[in-house]
């Protein structure tokens, strides 16, 4: 079985009452991210977005990952500015998306993967100072 067409997911982020994303442990096509969030997408209500454990970057620990986060920092803070909970695990992430969180005051937990990791990203996440739940 084949994975719909990478439109097809636009749906999922369709509404702008949605609260809870959670996108996890599946395999997606490649280029889906712009189409679940198009430009200019507000989803001013959503509180949860998980988009950690992508099989892809988990199956193949030794091979250089090429996932793409959805969008960058500043993007996530304009589209989802009332989120608290963010769980990234076993993706990369880059300071570039994790710096302009702290423009989220009510994220008060975050999960993200060393694994990938740079050092920067990581001091990034340290100036996130209203989380309660941090996991790396």
């Amino acid at each position: 079985m084949t994975n719909p067409h990478p439109t097809a997911f636009a749906a999922l982020t369709a509404s702008s009452k949605l609260q809870h994303l959670i996108i996890s442990g599946c395999t997606l096509p490649s280029g889906v991210w712009p189409h679940i969030f198009p430009a200019g997408r507000q989803l001013p209500h959503l509180q949860v977005l998980d988009i950690g454990h992508n099989k892809d970057c988990l199956f193949h620990p030794t091979r250089s990952c090429e996932w793409e986060p959805p969008l960058a920092g500043y993007q996530l803070v304009s589209c989802c500015p009332s989120l608290q909970s963010l769980d990234l695990s076993a993706l990369p992430f880059h300071q570039e998306l994790l710096g302009p969180l702290l423009g989220l005051s009510g994220l008060h937990t975050l999960r993200v993967s060393s694994r990938y990791s740079r050092r920067k990203a990581l001091a990034a996440v340290c100036q996130l100072t209203g989380l309660r739940e941090l996991e790396v």
